[in-house]
């Protein structure tokens, strides 16, 4: 349900948010091969509340070594 409340000339008005899977990213490569050297992801606050918060939060990991 979107909420909505009235606005001016007591016409209804809808308000809606949202949130994406990436808030920010950087990556840094190099300018004659374009061979990517590291990628910066942020993520949403939403996504950071479910880990921190949760009671149990389920976490997938890379290794590196695969």
């Amino acid at each position: 349900m979107t909420p909505t409340r009235k606005g001016k000339g007591q016409r209804t008005i809808r308000e809606a948010e949202a949130e994406g899977l990436i808030s920010n990213y950087r990556t840094i490569s190099y300018e004659d091969t374009g061979r990517l050297v590291m990628v910066e992801i942020e993520l949403p606050q939403w996504i950071y509340r479910e880990v921190v918060e949760s009671k149990n939060p389920h976490v997938e990991n890379v290794d590196q070594d695969q």
